[in-house]
């Protein structure tokens, strides 16, 4: 049977680009099926172009798809079923959206794919039913049928070595992708790996893994580790690292590490004498709340130290930024951006905190409504898909933009090239024309999320039919006492004074018609029995009597803060004074209570 495996470009141009790296998944599965007698090609658009002569080609096709290729994924498949061909889609979207996916595919593979799609093959051909294969979903009918999970596969010495010669138009002599490894014990909010390849690793033996970089030294330039965390177990990458420098290979390698491998200078060293040129590191935000609220488990200190090791060994520094936690602010990225250039990091992404489907975060976002869009090829790293608790979300995609432009200095090229670092100031110049093209290209994405952000304000202002307000009630009893100082601080920011009223809010909402206090808008917590006819203008609700509004502010922390920066957009003459004063009321909260993404 011919089977072609399709690997989607992202949608737009990114900090990569220039380094066509194909994603493992295909690879391997092509090469499981063509070791049991099947033809198969693999297509890797961002390699060469896909066309319908492949698809025509082709019985079956795969497709593996992320949350930020599943537009074009939806678009592929749709053509080659179109052409009456078996398409199955698998990766950590499908994974997570099973049915959305449905909707484009004969079936989906959720999770490791290694056993599942060698036997969802096996069965298409011979006819027979696949409600005995697990890890699958297909429809049966009207039904979608969801076979149970199936268990993480355990030997990874069993697995073939990926022949990238499947990869049509590639020669991998540039770099070539390697994984040693599967899963990951640390439960970062923002990232999908656990729910994907589970909370344990899995490793290949070091013995295994010399044997593969033997033949990719013959073939290969630089061998990129893909594992989410290459040094996890340090015995196992300490043989490796001998095994390379004993049987003289002669690579050059990268690989992603954590910030703790820096604790360990020796094995560091070793790191580097083996041919290690550079580690991607994780290093997240140089915010202490940030890292917490990101369950981390690094400090600042930890990241200033393991940066400096890592240089002091020779090795090159990438480091990976997420920006745009509930503790974060535009002085979070701007310190951030400060923090990259005095460490000395060669180069850095600042990427914007995205919740993908599979993560703890997207859940919660898209329960709390806090989700903008669902366009799926924005959700890149790229693009503020959520309403950010600190910023709005134009200023959050205007932040990161300029973090780019002020880290990729022509300053820092210049300097780079003074001091004969070419390669440095080769990579910072393409990265200052990247930057640039992205603050163009962005343009247009930016500009929406201004309009949106005047409509939500015209949204707010309207459905509070909020007047002029000098001064506001606040009931105290219903209130925890931070939200009372909070509030209390939001109105100072915005000089409006405040009086306390001590009465039950149920009392008080029973008997607004007859004794309206002497302020034109009441504040009381939104688990209070509202009278019919109050309306919901985004976290808050609002009722007026006569000249008083009575405004309910919600009491989980989360839609709190968003209550509170809507009540300052609306009280506010302007937006930029609102948020202003919304972000200095939130500067007087006590470490820890600022948020929780």
């Amino acid at each position: 049977m011919r089977i072609l495996f399709v690997e989607p470009r992202p949608p737009r141009p990114h900090v990569f680009s220039r380094i066509r790296l194909p994603r493992l998944g295909p690879v391997l599965l092509g090469t499981l099926l063509r070791d049991r007698g099947h033809e198969t090609r693999v297509v890797v658009e961002e390699v060469r172009p896909l066309t319908e002569d492949d698809l025509r080609w082709a019985d079956a096709v795969g497709i593996s798809s992320l949350t930020t290729t599943a537009a074009r994924a939806y678009e592929w498949a749709d053509r080659a079923r179109a052409l009456g061909k078996f398409v199955f889609l698998g990766g950590p979207h499908p994974t997570f959206l099973p049915e959305e996916v449905l909707a484009h595919a004969d079936a989906v593979v959720r999770g490791e794919g290694d056993e599942t799609v060698p036997e969802l093959i096996e069965a298409f051909a011979a006819g027979r039913p696949f409600g005995g294969i697990p890890g699958l979903t297909f429809r049966d009918g009207d039904r979608v049928v969801h076979t149970p999970d199936r268990p993480l596969l355990e030997d990874l010495d069993g697995l073939p070595t990926p022949d990238f010669s499947l990869v049509e138009h590639w020669s991998g002599r540039r770099v070539t992708p390697v994984s040693t490894s599967r899963g990951c014990p640390f439960r970062c909010r923002f990232c999908s790996v656990i729910p994907m390849f589970g909370a344990r690793y899995r490793f290949q033996s070091a013995e295994r893994v010399l044997t593969d970089l033997e033949a990719y030294a013959r073939t290969t330039d630089h061998v990129f580790f893909c594992d989410d965390n290459f040094a996890a177990r340090r015995g196992r990458t300490r043989e490796i690292c001998e095994g390379i420098l004993r049987r003289d290979l002669r690579l050059e390698w990268s690989a992603q590490v954590r910030v703790d491998l820096a604790r360990d200078r020796e094995l560091v060293r070793l790191m580097a004498r083996s041919g290690c040129w550079c580690v991607f590191v994780g290093l997240e935000s140089v915010n202490p709340q940030t890292l917490a609220a990101y369950d981390k488990r690094q400090t600042v200190e930890d990241i200033r130290r393991a940066v400096a090791t890592f240089r002091d060994e020779g090795i090159w520094v990438h480091g990976m930024f997420v920006l745009g936690a509930d503790t974060d602010d535009p002085v979070t990225v701007r310190e951030t951006v400060r923090f990259a250039r005095e460490a000395g990091i060669e180069t850095v992404q600042f990427l914007v905190l995205t919740p993908t489907p599979g993560t703890g975060l997207y859940d919660d976002m898209a329960a709390r409504g806090r989700l903008l869009t669902r366009r799926w090829d924005l959700y890149d790293g790229h693009h503020v898909v959520f309403e950010p608790a600190r910023f709005t979300a134009h200023e959050l995609q205007r932040e990161v933009v300029r973090a780019h432009v002020r880290f990729y200095s022509l300053g820092k090229v210049a300097r780079a090239a003074a001091g004969r670092r070419w390669l440095e100031a080769a990579v910072g110049l393409h990265a200052w024309h990247h930057a640039r093209r992205f603050r163009r290209n962005g343009r247009p994405f930016a500009r929406d999320l201004r309009a949106h952000l005047l409509a939500h304000l015209h949204a707010v202002r309207k459905g509070l039919g909020l007047r002029r307000v000098r001064r506001l009630a606040l009931v105290t009893q219903g209130f925890p006492p931070e939200h009372r100082a909070f509030l209390r601080r939001l109105a100072e920011g915005l000089r409006i004074s405040v009086v306390d009223i001590a009465e039950a809010p149920e009392t008080l909402l029973r008997k607004l018609g007859d004794a309206i206090p002497a302020a034109d808008a009441i504040l009381v917590p939104a688990q209070a029995e509202f009278p019919t006819g109050a309306a919901n203008a985004g976290p808050l609700r609002a009722l007026r009597k006569g000249r008083t509004l009575v405004l309910g502010v919600p009491a989980d922390p989360a839609e709190f803060r968003r209550a509170c920066r809507d009540l300052a957009l609306g009280l506010a003459g302007t937006a930029r004074r609102g948020l202003r004063a919304y972000r200095r009321a939130l500067s007087g909260e006590p470490d820890g209570t600022a948020g929780a993404v």
